[in-house]
This record gives structure tokens, sequence and C-alpha cells, in this order.
């Protein structure tokens, strides 16, 4: 599906003195990893590396910065220096990037990094891999094809984006070249151990009792092949959290035996947004549903938002679920 063939995708880095990167908005596991790991790479080249988006770090992934000494901005930068290219990444469209609308200068190439299916090829340069694991697992070999040096904390980056958009490699994405990347990142000294100790056996108060509110709430219905669970914007100011707390609640639902569909719902606070998290397990396509409500993402997880309180978000996606499976859930 790409436009670009990857030595290009080089050469558009390498001709660039300041690159500008962000990625989708609420980056998960995937975005983080792969901003933070191809700023290191191109910080490491000489360039003027600004990142948007990543100010503050998702909870989650703040271990991958609290030791390093990085020489590129972790904040949203707005310096007088024009970028030479901004970079997208992992971003299926253009309005699930505020950075997108809000970037310095229109005429600034956007070169449009992703691996989602339902991506609308928005930059005016598209690499687009729906078949790849992760937008890191991209990052990863765009690295090794230029012949960069991948220093520590870039492979430890890029080794979190992979691990979470595998979900630890028993994903459906888990491909032979998915692993000879990850076996790699090993070699240069990625400790999975290490890493998957700080991802997760490392989960805070906040997020436990957000797990417990959650499952208070679980309901289910076509003979229990739908499950779903909500946080609401009071139980996030309960306990003193946010969103990117309950990152990882989704895969609760749809991990029960005998459950085709899980979601979660979730209310983000201080609006009347609700955003909706979808995974799937055959044969069911969660980017048909998503899409009826403009989101994306890939046949087993997606997502999207639905701009009504809590109560109205549940009512609207689940009548668009009766009309679009409802006939193969109830048989």
């Amino acid at each position: 599906m790409s436009d670009l063939d990857l030595q290009t995708v080089i050469a558009l880095l390498e001709d660039a003195s300041c690159v500008m990167i962000a990625a989708h908005d609420r980056p998960d596991g995937d975005a983080t990893g792969a901003i933070l790991g191809l700023a290191h790479l191109l910080s490491a080249r000489g360039k003027t590396v600004r990142l948007h988006g990543l100010a503050p770090l998702p909870n989650r992934y703040k271990f991958l910065v609290e030791e390093q000494a990085l020489n590129f901005c972790l904040e949203d930068c707005r310096e007088t220096e024009k970028p030479d290219i901004f970079v997208v990444l992992d971003c299926g469209a253009s309005d699930r990037c505020d950075a997108f609308s809000h970037r310095d200068a229109e005429d600034v190439p956007v070169l449009n990094i992703d691996h989602h299916h339902s991506n609308t090829f928005f930059g005016r340069y598209n690499w687009v891999e729906p078949e790849a694991s992760s937008t890191s697992e991209m990052i990863t070999r765009l690295a090794f094809k230029a012949g960069w040096e991948i220093s520590l904390p870039a492979a430890e980056a890029l080794w979190v984006g992979i691990i979470t958009d595998t979900g630890r490699f028993i994903y459906e994405n888990t491909r032979a070249a998915t692993l000879q990347v990850a076996a790699r990142l090993i070699e240069l000294g990625v400790e999975p151990a290490k890493l998957g100790s700080s991802l997760y056996h490392e989960e805070s108060w906040k997020t436990i009792n957000l797990k417990t509110r959650a499952l208070q709430s679980l309901q289910s219905k076509w003979n229990n092949r739908v499950a779903w669970f909500s946080l609401s914007s009071k139980d996030f100011a309960e306990f003193d959290a946010d969103p990117s707390d309950s990152s990882e609640l989704v895969d609760l639902a749809r991990n029960i035996s005998g459950v085709l569909l899980g979601i979660f719902f979730y209310e983000l606070p201080g609006s009347s947004e609700t955003k909706v998290s979808i995974r799937t397990k055959p044969p069911l396509n969660a980017i048909e549903l998503v899409q009826r409500f403009g989101g994306g993402g890939h046949k087993r997880a997606a997502g999207c938002s639905i701009l009504q309180p809590l109560a109205n978000a549940q009512a609207a996606l689940f009548a668009e679920l009766e009309t679009l499976w409802g006939d193969k859930l109830k048989t």
C-alpha cells in the first residue's frame, strides 16, 4: 500500500536538518516507542529533533526517559527553527493528530509512517505497511536498512513499541520478520525481562483502583459473545487518575472465554466526549464498527471517539452494533 520505498524514506530523513515528530493523540506504547526511537536515531545523526504530543509522557512509559539524559526536547517545542519535514507516526488519519492542525507551516512536507489498515494516506509522502506488526518495527527496519547506529535507549523504546502492539508476541500481527527484528534489538542490549517488568509488573494503585471499578461495571449480552465495561469522568476524578492509567484495561473483556467482542468505554475528564476501545476475535473485524464513528485501527484492535456523554455513547454504539453484527452474534 505504501507509495514510497524504504530508501526514499531514508533519503527524506537524511536530507532534513530539523525534524518535527508526532503521533496520534493520547499515544500508546507503539506511538511512544516509535517517537522516542526515531528521535534518538535522528538526534544521534546531528539532527535538530522536535517532539509534539509527548508532554507529559504517558505514566506507563515514563521509565523510558527517567534515567536517560536526552539531547532533544521532551516538551512540546515551539522553537524558531522551521522544520524541514514533519513526521507523523502510527496515525491512521490527520484528524487523530492534534499536532497536524497546529503544525508551524502548511508548506512543511508531511511524512506519514504507519501500519494501520485504515490509513488515509494524508501525507505528502506515505510509508504505510499494514502487514507490519507496529510502527516501531518499521522504524527499526528503517534504521537497519540505513545503517544507522541504534543506541540502547533507542532500542529499548522500539522494543516497547513492538512488544505492546503485538501483545507480547501473541497477536495475529506477529510475523517471523517481527521476531527477527526483536532478536536484533536483543543483540543490541535490550533486556526483555527488565523492560517487561517495567511495563507489566509495576502497576500503580491508580491503575488497580480503575481496574477494580471497571470490572464492577462489566456486562454482557448476546449469549456472552459481547462484553463491555466503562469508566466515567467521576471515576477518574475519584482516584486522581487520567485515561493513560487505564490504557491496558480493554483486554479484560476480550480475554473472557466465549467473548468475540470486548468493549471499553471511558469518558474523558472535563468533557462530554467518550472514547471507545474495541478488541475482537475472528470473524469480527473491529474496523468495520469504529469506522461508523470516524475511528480506525486494526481488525483485532480499534477505537473511536463519540462526542456524547457515556450513557449516550453506549446507546449509539450498540445501535450500530445491532445493525452491523446483530444476526451474526445471536446465532
